[in-house]
């Protein structure tokens, strides 16, 4: 046993530690050592006996996240190995499609409270704990023997963060000379903005779909929801669509499309780019589109937020389903984790028979092959989506 301070289990809770879920909540301790927040503890059971080595924050509900279930000596080797197999994983499965990747998935990559995306020699790295808040020196420094960066930025400013009892942390921490950022991705050119767009840049997990989306758009009319940078779009536009209309309400986003329009050897007479609400758009074009992707922010944030968001999706899909011609696509998505993949499946359902369509699933989605989740710990799987053939009933 090492010499670390010891986190106790109440009699029977070490059998959480069963099911190798990488969180420990505060109620499942009899005793908690008086420590720094993020402080390396030992976690035993009720008799002292090992139970995981977790990083620890007593204020708050989750107050353990384990890092290994086996005595490990030196933690910061442990985090390098997780570091190292993490970048194999993605030059093993991504293969070159693309230079703008997730490295680090948080608990996917058994590193809790911390994100990395990778932007060409750009890496943005989020910290939501005070756990990994201890070893920012020691990422920042490991960051120059795995590739050497031509920049590195913090964007660690997620609400997690305040409930860690943390403040916003955005700066550069090695910053590059000309900070215009662009990646490929299938071809695709994209400009990225790390600093103030969403997220870190762009929305990494979709790329998948976004493949998809350029398979099947040949000589379609297509209507993309919530279009951000429009990624959707230019995929669309890539695979042969015969236009292709980019909803967003926000300005800045709009301005982004166009850039990255100008980006990329597409034909910009078959775009056109609306600033404006997407319920707005759906409704006043019926039955004009063959392919209409519905891509929204988060509708159900919380848990008690779960009734009033499914109503919010139903509305959007039936709109959705109103726009599309008298068969077409629907590509649906949600990013609610508490928006779960058999409610979202029901929910689809429930527009489509409200809406009189008949719906045939032709796909399902998940994040992209860098944003893996564990297997003991669904909560890291929070993207899902459906690709519907709809015709009228």
């Amino acid at each position: 046993m090492s010499s670390r301070k010891k986190a106790v289990f109440k009699k029977g809770k070490e059998k959480v530690v069963d099911g190798m879920h990488p969180w420990i909540f505060s109620g499942a301790f009899g005793g908690l050592p008086a420590c720094e927040p993020g402080e390396i503890v030992d976690v035993v059971d009720h008799k002292g006996a090992f139970c995981a080595v977790a990083y620890l924050n007593p204020a708050c509900s989750i107050a353990a996240r384990i890092l290994s279930f086996q005595p490990e000596a030196d933690i910061e080797a442990l985090l390098e190995r997780r570091l190292r197999a993490a970048w194999h994983l993605r030059k093993q499965t991504l293969q070159g499609t693309t230079d703008g990747f997730r490295w680090i998935q948080a608990e996917g990559d058994g590193l809790p409270g911390l994100i990395i995306d990778v932007y060409g020699d750009i890496a943005v790295m989020q910290i939501s704990t005070y756990g990994m808040e201890r070893f920012r020196e020691f990422l920042l420094h490991r960051f120059e023997t795995v590739c050497k960066f031509r920049g590195v930025f913090e964007k660690s400013n997620s609400a997690s963060r305040k409930l860690e009892g943390l403040p916003e942390v955005i700066r550069w921490w090695k910053e590059p000379a000309e900070k215009q950022l662009q990646i490929q991705e299938n071809g695709i050119r994209y400009c990225v903005d790390v600093e103030h767009g969403q997220k870190t840049g762009f929305f990494l997990d979709q790329r998948d779909m976004r493949a998809l989306v350029q398979k099947i758009s040949n000589g379609l009319d297509v209507l993309n929801c919530y279009a951000y940078s429009g990624g959707f779009s230019l995929q669309a536009l890539a695979g042969g669509a015969r236009t292709v209309d980019s909803v967003d309400s926000s300005a800045e986003a709009c301005e982004l499309i166009e850039k990255n329009l100008a980006c990329n050897a597409v034909d910009a007479t078959r775009h056109h780019t609306f600033c404006q609400d997407a319920f707005e758009v759906l409704q006043a074009k019926p039955e004009a589109y063959d392919l209409v992707i519905l891509d929204p922010p988060a509708f159900v944030k919380r848990e008690k937020d779960k009734a009033q968001g499914r109503k919010k999706y139903l509305a959007l899909n039936r709109s959705g389903l109103r726009a599309i011609k008298s068969s077409g696509y629907l590509l649906t998505a949600s990013c609610s984790y508490f928006m779960d993949e058999s409610s979202f499946l029901h929910m689809a359902l429930e527009a489509c028979k409200l809406e009189g369509r008949t719906a045939r699933i032709l796909s399902t989605h998940r994040m992209a092959l860098d944003h893996p989740s564990s297997l003991f710990h669904r909560e890291g799987s929070y993207l899902k989506s459906l690709l519907l053939y709809v015709e009228a009933s």
